[in-house]
């Protein structure tokens, strides 16, 4: 008996297949790729940083993953003002290559990474 293989050509099932869940983001700085960007998982608010460094000349190849306290959700964060001033816990870092975005890279990012941060 032959097995067929469905193959979905939703554009949303597709990106799910290929990239995993993807979660909304709200970045806060841009170059090549969002630079300072929150998003919501599992019931938390991550930030994640990886600003120019002004000795080297040059952006690092990592993100510095913080988890974010004080705050439940990004509905009413409009700017890197509302997130600045709260609370941060450092939980590692992780490639700047290895974070997917979507192809616009400034709507979403697939939160499987979260799984090889690097610990501090």
């Amino acid at each position: 008996m032959k097995a067929h293989l469905r193959l979905s050509w939703n554009p949303v099932e597709m990106w799910r297949r290929v990239f995993g869940a993807r979660r909304r983001i709200k970045y806060f700085s841009f170059w090549d790729v969002p630079r300072t960007f929150a998003f919501e998982y599992s019931g938390k608010v991550y930030l994640l940083t990886s600003e120019f460094d002004d000795v080297l000349d040059e952006y690092p190849d990592d993100y510095e993953v913080f988890v974010v306290s004080g705050i439940e959700n990004l509905s009413k964060v409009s700017d890197w003002k509302c997130i600045e001033p709260l609370p941060k816990t450092s939980i590692g870092r992780v490639p700047v290559a290895s974070v997917r975005f979507d192809e616009s890279r400034g709507k979403y990012v697939d939160g499987s990474f979260l799984g090889a941060i690097r610990r501090s």
